[in-house]
This record gives structure tokens, sequence and C-alpha cells, in this order.
């Protein structure tokens, strides 16, 4: 997409002076590319502890987001189990904070 196409397109991202803010021209890229899931991705871990809380975030990594499915690491089962118990609200409070109804479903290795 040009710059020019971008700048016709934005949907209120400009600032005062008529410019956009370097993190909506980045936000807007991405939603317009195939890059939307790596930064759908990259918005999920920059906020992955207030989803989960402090403690659980150290514990349980995301490995990837692919078609709709969050796939997510641990090494204990304990956190697994946690995990699989709330999945819905995890998927309900990722998909709040993306603004979209993106992931459908956890998959926990």
């Amino acid at each position: 997409m040009k710059l020019e196409n971008l700048s016709n397109s934005t949907g209120g991202f400009e600032n005062m002076n008529g410019m956009m803010a370097l993190d909506s021209v980045i936000e807007k890229l991405a939603m317009n590319s195939n890059l939307k899931d790596s930064y759908i991705e990259s918005q999920i871990k920059k906020s992955w502890s207030e989803i989960l809380g402090e403690i659980p975030a150290k514990h349980i990594n995301i490995s990837r987001l692919k078609e709709n499915i969050l796939y997510l690491y641990t090494n204990s089962s304990t956190w697994r189990t946690e995990l699989r118990l709330r999945e819905k609200e995890i998927i309900k409070d990722i998909n709040n904070l993306i603004k979209e109804s993106k992931i459908e479903s956890i998959i926990v290795r």
C-alpha cells in the first residue's frame, strides 16, 4: 500500500497537524497486510501479564498465533490445568484487548 493511499484511508488516526502518529501508521500497515497475525501476537505478548496476572505470565509463554488458535507453552502441569480452566475467560480478555473476535481457541503444550 502506498503511503498516499494510507494517508487517505486513516480512519481518524491523524493528530492535530494532520499527521499520523508512528504507532498508528504501523498499526494501519499491519492490518492491511499479511502481517496481521504477527501484529496481534505482539499486542498479546505486550499485555500478557495484564491478561493472565504477573505470576502465571512468568510460567506460561506464547508460542504463536496461527489460524485463530493461540498456542501456549508451559512446563508445568499445574499451569496447564489452570489454563484449561480459564480458557474461555482468557480468550474473551484477549479478544477485548485486540477489539475483534480473532482468538477462537487455545492449545497448551
